[in-house]
């Protein structure tokens, strides 16, 4: 889940977050715990916590490699962060029991806010998910998918911070700022 606050990307380690708890999502992990009472939780739909479909996955140059279980739909985001990060929107699938199968060694993860991480090649700059604690689980660019068949658009997250001239031909829930404030914010 991506919040409304956004920072600059400070690298925090060339390291994977696997579902180990350690490096960047034990981070993610203290900070959710200290700030808990004023984050909420997020609230998944029955879709979102489903298990899935196993899918296989990697960045442009094949350094990285991944595997997880995808749900049959995906969410794309307009926030600034994301905008800046994927040069437009950013659309992200929900994957459960990812795992980095390889090239961990070329994985690089940026803190991209006090809650999240972002992940990318080291070798050819692919941007491979983001992760929150709060969310429990990575959104992985579709666009690193070997099979996005049968993946739909469910979301569209901050929705007021679209760039102009730019719609989906979907119709979907959608969420603006405001939205996102309340239901995830104090």
């Amino acid at each position: 889940m991506h919040w409304t606050a956004c920072s600059e990307l400070a690298c925090i380690a060339r390291t994977s977050i696997a579902s180990n708890g350690r490096g960047a999502a034990s981070y993610a992990q203290q900070f959710y715990e200290r700030h808990k009472p004023m984050l909420g939780s997020p609230k998944m739909s029955k879709e979102e916590n489903d298990v899935g479909t196993e899918r296989a996955g990697g960045c442009m140059c094949g350094a990285v490699r991944y595997k997880a279980n995808f749900s049959n739909s995906f969410a794309t985001c307009y926030c600034k962060m994301c905008q800046r990060w994927s040069s437009g929107s950013y659309m992200g699938a929900t994957a459960k029991n990812f795992q980095i199968t390889k090239g961990e060694d070329a994985l690089v993860v940026f803190k991209s806010s006090d809650w999240a991480v972002r992940a990318f090649c080291g070798t050819c700059g692919s941007n491979l998910y983001y992760h929150s604690e709060s969310f429990g689980s990575q959104s992985v660019a579709m666009g690193t998918l070997d099979d996005s068949a049968g993946l739909n658009v469910s979301m569209q997250y901050f929705i007021d911070q679209k760039p102009e001239g730019f719609s989906l031909a979907e119709s979907t829930k959608e969420m603006t700022s405001e939205d996102i404030a309340k239901a995830f914010g104090s």
